[in-house]
């Protein structure tokens, strides 16, 4: 037994079983004469609800995980490329594909016997998220440790140090419409008048198929300012919701560690009772 053995086990266990089988595995280790092991185990702390879901889902929806990190390498390459299209294609595809892993994650929980709530859920898919733009979030995601959930903002690195248990991929331009045949007629006045007319009528045809398409792209650039903004309206509006559960994740948090400690005192007084008694024994052969 090493300490990466007793983590993949611990995080993969509902969040009520945690503390005890830390334990359980704490003690294992001292019995068998590793006290520093027995140590490390007690010092795993406990995931919070949306960690506990990405663990969860990267070892009982593996197939879904691959699928959020494969758009994550698409996702990172086309920021790189500078390939405007294709961010915008693949972006799409991310907020379809991150809700519908969290629906999944949700529904996981609830099989597993340990439902979340929509705050979690939140939480799980910006995990989700900061898995897409960063490698090295989305190593943590895939390894299943995770004692956090995780965020990103734009496409920086993620810090995901403190929230590891163990330290261990364009739209083609249009063709450009090749211009009419022209051909040499004979100087006749009717026939350069109709000519001269149809030469205007495809001026007029042009200049307003210009400024269709003028309209066109406008329309579209402005449509496309909305949605980033809306994006990032959403993303602030997430990041709030998410911060209602920061007393409750620090309050969970000072839980384990009390409970961690409570173990260790209840150890320290195990040993000394046993001191004791082993005291009153030898006092006793003096008697």
């Amino acid at each position: 037994m090493d300490l990466q053995d007793v983590a993949d086990e611990l995080y993969g266990v509902l969040p009520g079983d945690f503390i005890s089988t830390r334990g359980a595995r704490a003690k294992e280790a001292k019995v068998a004469g590793e006290p520093d092991l027995a140590k490390a185990i007690t010092t795993l702390p406990k995931p919070a609800a949306g960690a506990w879901v990405v663990n969860m889902l990267a070892r009982h929806r593996t197939e879904e995980i691959e699928q959020v990190l494969t758009l994550g390498a698409a996702l990172r390459d086309a920021q790189e490329n500078l390939d405007a299209g294709q961010m915008r294609e693949l972006t799409t595809q991310r907020r379809k594909l991150t809700a519908a892993i969290t629906r999944t994650a949700r529904a996981l929980a609830a099989e597993l016997g340990n439902p979340v709530s929509a705050t979690v859920a939140e939480q799980v898919e910006s995990t989700l998220h900061a898995a897409m733009v960063d490698q090295g979030a989305a190593d943590a995601v895939r390894a299943g440790q995770l004692t956090k959930p995780l965020e990103a903002t734009g496409f920086g690195a993620v810090d995901v140090t403190s929230a590891m248990a163990s330290k261990r991929s364009g739209t083609a331009r249009p063709a450009t419409p090749s211009r009419p045949e022209l051909s040499v007629v004979p100087d006749d006045t009717r026939a350069r008048e109709e000519a001269q007319e149809r030469a205007r009528e495809a001026a007029a045809d042009l200049e307003e198929a210009e400024s269709s398409a003028r309209e066109a792209r406008q329309r579209v650039e402005e449509l496309s300012a909305r949605n980033l903004e809306l994006v990032e309206q959403l993303e602030e509006l997430r990041r709030q919701l998410a911060s209602r559960e920061h007393d409750l994740e620090e309050l969970e948090g000072e839980l384990s560690e009390a409970e961690t400690e409570q173990e260790a005192e209840d150890e320290a007084l195990e040993d000394a009772r046993q001191a004791a008694k082993e005291a009153r024994r030898v006092l006793d052969a003096f008697s």
